[in-house]
C-alpha cells in the first residue's frame, strides 16, 4: 500500500507484519485448537488488510480461550492504532499474566510490540534486530525488521531484508507487495510494477493487490488504469476503505469531485470507530481546499473540532481542524489569519512535530512546515521558504511523490528570488515522476506567467483542462479559476 490514510499509513504496515506467524508448526501458545485456527484466519484477513474481519476472528479465538496472549497482543494493537489506550492497557496486562509460559519467540514478539506503543523508535528497532537474531528463520521478525528500516528511510537495507525473507518463505505475499513500494521509491517504476505483478499472481482473488497496483499507476499519472484496479478491488471486497479512499484520489487528480464525494459517502456507511470518521472527516477537509473551495473547507474545519470536543482520546482531530483553517485562509489571501492557525497547529505537534501518543506514529510537522511556506509565499518571504530544501532530503519521505508539493513551492520561491533554472529543474524532476500532476502543470503556467513567457503559460493552462481535467467538474471553484485565468492570458498570449 502506498498512501493508506495520512494518519494510519505505518502504523498499518507494522500491524501486518507483527501478526503474521509460521503457518506450518503452529506454535502458539493456547488451550483450543480451534482458537489456533480461528487466529491463523484472522492473520491471513489482516495480511490481505481486512482489519475488521480480523478482529471479528480474533475476538471468535479469545471466546474459546480467554488466556490466548497472542489474540490479546494482536487485538491491543488494533486498539492502539484506533486511540483506545484504556482498552490497550487492558488487554497488554491480559497478556502479560499469560507471559511466563509462553514460548521464547512469543515473548520477544510481545516485547516488541508492548515498546511500539510507547518506546522510542531506535529501542524498537534493536528490539528488532535482536528477535532477528535469536529466531532468524522466523518470518515475522524480518518482516519487521523490513518495515523498521524502510521508517527509517533505508530503503536498500529493507529490500535486502525482504529478499532474505523470500529465501525463507517464498509464499510470504506480502513482501512481494512491499518490494513493490521500495522500489518505486527507488525509482525503479517496471521493476515496481513487475512485483505488484507477482502480488497479483499470488492473489488474484485478493483486493489489495489490485490496490496496490493502482495506486502505483496513479502516483505517474496513469489515473483510469488505476480507476480500473480500484473498481477491481472493490468489487472483491466492498468493505475495504483503503480502496474507496484511493478511488476518490484517482477521482479528484482528475478535478471529478462530485465523483470523489459519491466515494466519501460509501467510506462513511463503513465507519464502525472513531478513528474511522476522523479520517474520513481529514480526507474530506483536505478535498475541499484541494478543489479550492475555502468556505466548505472552514465548515469541515470547525466539524473537526466538534469531533476533538468529544473525544478526548482523538485531538488530533484539533491539529486537523487548525490545518484546514489554515489552508482556507491561504485561498482568501488572508495570511494574517492562516498565521493564527499556524500558530495553534504547532502548540499540538511540540517541538519533534511527531505525537506518538496519540492514535497513530503521523509526522505532522511535514503539513505545518508546507502551511508556513505557502504563508512565506503569499507574504513574498520566498529566502524563508527555502528551509523547505531540507525535507527534499528527508528519509522518511520515502516516496518520490511524497515530495512534489514541496518541489512545487520551492519552484515558485526559487524563480522570485531569481533562480530560474533551478525552478524549472524543479517542476520537471515532477513532471518526470508524474506528467499529469495538476499542481505541477498549474505551478509551471505561473513559472512561466511570471518569467514573462505569458503564450506558454496560457498553453499550459489549455493543456490542464484538455487533458487530465477533460472530464472535470465544470462548476468546481479550481476549474472555474483555472478557466478565468487562461481567459485573462489569452488575448495577452494572442498579441505575441
Amino acid at each position: 500500500m502506498l498512501n493508506k490514510i495520512i494518519l494510519v499509513v505505518f502504523a498499518l504496515l507494522v500491524i501486518v507484519s507483527g501478526i503474521y506467524a509460521l503457518r506450518d508448526d503452529k506454535e502458539y501458545t493456547t488451550s483450543s485448537d480451534e482458537a489456533h485456527q480461528l487466529y491463523l484466519e484472522a492473520e491471513d484477513l489482516a495480511y490481505k488488510l481486512y482489519f475488521m474481519e480480523s478482529s471479528d476472528k480474533l475476538h471468535q479465538a479469545l471466546r474459546l480461550d480467554s488466556n490466548f496472549a497472542m489474540a490479546l497482543i494482536t487485538l491491543a494493537q488494533r486498539h492502539n492504532m484506533y486511540g483506545h489506550a484504556e482498552k490497550r492497557d487492558e488487554l497488554v496486562e491480559r497478556t502479560m499474566a499469560q507471559y511466563d509460559r509462553l514460548k521464547d519467540y512469543e515473548k520477544a514478539y510481545i516485547d516488541i510490540v508492548r515498546t511500539s506503543f510507547e518506546g522510542d523508535p531506535e529501542e524498537i528497532h534493536a528490539l528488532i534486530k535482536k528477535y532477528v537474531q535469536r529466531f532468524p528463520e522466523r518470518v515475522e521478525g524480518r518482516n519487521f525488521l523490513a518495515i523498521s528500516h524502510w521508517e527509517r528511510g533505508e530503503i536498500e537495507k529493507a529490500i535486502d531484508e525482504y529478499e532474505k525473507l523470500l529465501e525463507i518463505d517464498p509464499g510470504f505475499t506480502p513482501a512481494y507487495n512491499h518490494l513493490g513500494y521500495l522500489e518505486y521509491s527507488n525509482g525503479n517504476f517496471n521493476k515496481a510494477l513487475r512485483y505488484f505483478d507477482k502480488y497479483l499472481q499470488l492473489l488474484p482473488d485478493q483486493a489489495n493487490p489490485h490496490d496496490s497496483r493502482g495506486e502505483i499507476l496513479m502516483a505517474v499519472g496513469r489515473y483510469d488504469e488505476a480507476l480500473d484496479e480500484f473498481k477491481t478491488a472493490y468489487q472483491i471486497e466492498p468493505q475495504f476503505d483503503f480502496v474507496l479512499y484511493h478511488m476518490a484520489e484517482a477521482y479528484m487528480a482528475k478535478g471529478m469531485y462530485s465523483k470523489a464525494d459519491q466515494i466519501f459517502r460509501r467510506i462513511g456507511d463503513l465507519v464502525r470507530e472513531p478513528q474511522d470518521s476522523l479520517n474520513l472527516m481529514v480526507n474530506v477537509g483536505r478535498s475541499y481546499w484541494r478543489r479550492w473551495d475555502p468556505e466548505m473547507a472552514r465548515i469541515m474545519a470547525d466539524s473537526l473540532y466538534q469531533f476533538a470536543e468529544k473525544r478526548e482520546s482523538l485531538q488530533a482531530a484539533r491539529f486537523w481542524g487548525d490545518v484546514t483553517h489554515g489552508f482556507a485562509s491561504l485561498l482568501d489571501k488572508d495570511y494574517d489569519e492562516a498565521e493564527k492557525y499556524l500558530i495553534r497547529a504547532r502548540e499540538f505537534t511540540g517541538k519533534s512535530g511527531e505525537k506518538k501518543d496519540l492514535e497513530s506514529s503521523v509526522n505532522y510537522g511535514g503539513w505545518i512546515e508546507l502551511l508556513q511556506a505557502y504563508i512565506n509565499i503569499g507574504r513574498e518571504n520566498y529566502e524563508e521558504v527555502l528551509v523547505l530544501e531540507d525535507l527534499l532530503e528527508n528519509k522518511q519521505l520515502w516516496r518520490p511523490d511524497q515530495k512534489i508539493d514541496t518541489r512545487n513551492i520551492l519552484a515558485q520561491a526559487y524563480l522570485k528570488l531569481g533562480q530560474k533554472e533551478r525552478a524549472f529543474d524543479l517542476v520537471q524532476e515532477n513532471l518526470d515522476l508524474n506528467p499529469n500532476q495538476s499542481y505541477t502543470l498549474i505551478t509551471l503556467a505561473r513559472l512561466y506567467e511570471w518569467d514573462g513567457q505569458t503564450d506558454k503559460a496560457a498553453e499550459t493552462l489549455r493543456n490542464i483542462l484538455t487533458g487530465v481535467y477533460a472530464n472535470a467538474d465544470q462548476d468546481a471553484p479550481r476549474i472555474k479559476k483555472l478557466q478565468e485565468r487562461l481567459a485573462e492570458l489569452t488575448p495577452q498570449a494572442a498579441e505575441l
